[in-house]
């Protein structure tokens, strides 16, 4: 899953080519086919971002939502 992230919420610009943010997962997860704002779920004042892998163990047909908390330069790479 990409993402661009520019800091700049209340300005409209053109989307950057170059990910600024970028998570993988293993095949056939379909991690990233439901992103979500999760609100400010921790109270630091950024908002917070929850992804999915609804095939995330297709064997016993598990999902996963992972939780990333905001900050001032954008999502961590690894989930919170």
């Amino acid at each position: 899953m990409y993402c661009t992230f520019d800091g700049v919420a209340s300005s409209v610009r053109q989307l950057s080519y170059d990910p600024a943010w970028v998570i993988t997962g293993g095949e056939n997860q379909a991690l990233g086919s439901a992103v979500a704002g999760a609100g400010d779920v921790n109270g630091d004042g950024f908002s917070d971002l929850l992804v999915s892998a609804p095939f995330f163990d297709v064997h016993v047909r598990v999902g996963r939502v992972w939780e990333f908390h905001g900050s001032s330069g954008g999502p961590p790479t690894m989930s919170n």
